[in-house]
């Protein structure tokens, strides 16, 4: 009995170190649960669920970070040209 509420705490807290570093591709397998209390594999569920979302909110992240970049890099490149002589100005 003691073994299903101690043997998934050390699986729990090497998880949420490595999602604090930012590794939010780690997952806990949920064979560590197998055994575990109904209220483990519930919190490895979660935990599981929370990792996910946080990896898709980072592949957003990146993603909205690469666009705005481009625009930023369109943006200086239109502040160098004058759109009535289509000439490029150069600027010291």
């Amino acid at each position: 009995m003691i073994g299903r509420i101690t043997e998934p705490i050390p699986a729990l807290l090497e998880g949420t170190t490595i999602l604090r570093k930012g590794h939010y591709s780690h997952r806990i397998d949920d064979r560590v649960f197998a055994n575990a209390s109904k209220e483990f594999s519930g919190l490895c569920s979660a935990y599981n669920d929370m990792a996910r979302d946080l990896q898709r909110e980072q592949a957003l992240r990146l993603q909205a970070e690469e666009e705005m970049r481009r625009t930023n890099e369109q943006l200086r490149h239109l502040s160098f040209s004058d759109s009535l002589t289509a000439a490029f100005l150069m600027i010291c």
